[in-house]
């Protein structure tokens, strides 16, 4: 048992593991290398750094990180769940902890497909927790290639039996025999007021709602399958980021503000003081 998980190993999550690992917590980062690891982005406006390559300047944080004790693991995090008096989060492997910050960087962009967003709420969502309730016995497409799409599929199960991962043009990165899995790219959605049909490049599909998984599970889906308030598409924290929900906080780019390293690295520091203030112990 963590004392506090991290999800995302960017500027925020870094800076939040060293205040709390300096406190004496137990901490656990998870995250992939996203954008500001990249030796091409080149950052010159960070305090007393100078010109750094954003890879650079996260080798070094992760490597003062680990020094103060914390234990980082490159990977994703693909479903969260509260429990009685804590959290399990489901990564290739599982991991429970008494506090949970979220700081996966912005949201995702929706899915490639030319009229989606014309459907939202009327058989497209982003949500199995929210919305899978809906969708009780109806034939369901998840769109998405990833495990993230894996895991929205399994949950779907409690719902309905129909289920089908959509690929959307690309090669699947899991290996499953759970789901039908169809490689095909969605160009259009049809329907008159909700979602009936999809048409693909290999003719038109009968569907009742799409589920799209595009890409890995973003703070927004994260924060959603806990109850967590989203607002303008930016997780909703207050000044000590925390949200809405007990023992959860947010930090960095999820949250509304300047997206900036340095206010992701001060937002991951004012979300560390808190739960070492306020967390649960």
């Amino acid at each position: 048992m963590y004392d506090v998980i991290i999800i995302g190993r960017g500027p925020a999550g870094l800076s939040a593991a060293i205040y709390l690992c300096r406190a004496g917590r137990k901490v656990l980062v998870i995250g992939e290398e996203n954008q500001i690891w990249k030796d091409s982005v080149k950052i010159n406006n960070f305090f007393a750094a100078g010109e750094i390559t954003g890879r650079k300047l996260m080798e070094k944080g992760q490597k003062q990180a680990e020094g103060f004790g914390a234990k980082v693991i490159n990977g994703l995090v693909t479903k969260v769940e509260a429990e009685d008096e804590s959290f399990k989060v489901f990564s290739e492997k599982n991991y429970d902890c008494k506090n949970l910050i979220i700081a996966t960087g912005s949201a995702k962009k929706m899915s490639e497909i030319s009229n989606e967003k014309n459907y939202v709420g009327k058989g497209v969502s982003y949500c199995v927790s929210c919305d899978g309730f809906f969708f009780k016995n109806k034939k369901v497409f998840v769109v998405g290639n990833t495990s993230f799409a894996l895991a929205e599929a399994e949950d779907l199960l409690d719902y309905t039996k129909d289920v089908t991962i959509v690929t959307n043009g690309k090669k699947p990165e899991f290996k499953t025999k759970k789901f039908k899995i169809e490689e095909y790219k969605i160009e259009k959605i049809m329907g008159e007021k909700l979602v009936d049909s999809v048409k693909t490049s290999k003719g038109t599909v009968k569907v009742d709602g799409l589920f799209i998984a595009a890409g890995n599970a973003s703070a927004n889906d994260l924060a959603k399958m806990l109850g967590v308030i989203i607002e303008a598409d930016k997780v909703k924290a207050d000044e000590d980021m925390k949200t809405n929900v007990p023992f959860v906080w947010a930090a960095g780019d999820c949250t509304k503000g300047l997206g900036q390293v340095s206010t992701a690295v001060s937002k991951g520091v004012v979300a560390a003081a808190s739960i070492i203030k306020e967390g649960r112990k």
